[in-house]
């Protein structure tokens, strides 16, 4: 999945809203990276990246994205509890809404599950 910002939102290359990061080994972690592209005319200005629980953001873009520029936002997932979850993965940037929502998907299963 990618993110692009036309000048007024942020939105996925993907059909589906979710990353699903699929089966996961309980206490093993999942690393992804989501990368934003700024296919408009104006900067793309990141303020924040913040994560629910359990989903955490080792690295965001800490630079204006400049017009026609891209840049990459690392995300990683502690499974540490076995069983589905969703996390949301909230963007603040200078779009038109402010905010952009990525949900995040999966299912924490024990090695013998596989």
């Amino acid at each position: 999945m990618k993110l692009v910002f036309d000048g007024k939102k942020i939105s996925t290359t993907a059909t589906e809203k979710c990353i699903d990061f699929g089966s996961l080994l309980w206490k093993q972690s999942m690393n992804y990276t989501l990368e934003v592209e700024n296919q408009s005319d104006i900067a793309l200005k990141i303020s924040n990246v913040r994560s629910s629980c359990g989903l955490s953001v080792p690295s965001s873009p800490r630079k204006i994205i400049p017009a026609g520029g891209q840049d990459k936002i690392q995300i990683r997932y502690d499974a540490s509890r076995l069983g589905s979850f969703t996390r949301n993965l909230t963007i603040h940037s200078n779009s038109e809404k402010g905010t952009t929502i990525i949900c995040i998907k999966g299912d924490v299963v024990a090695s013998s599950e596989l």
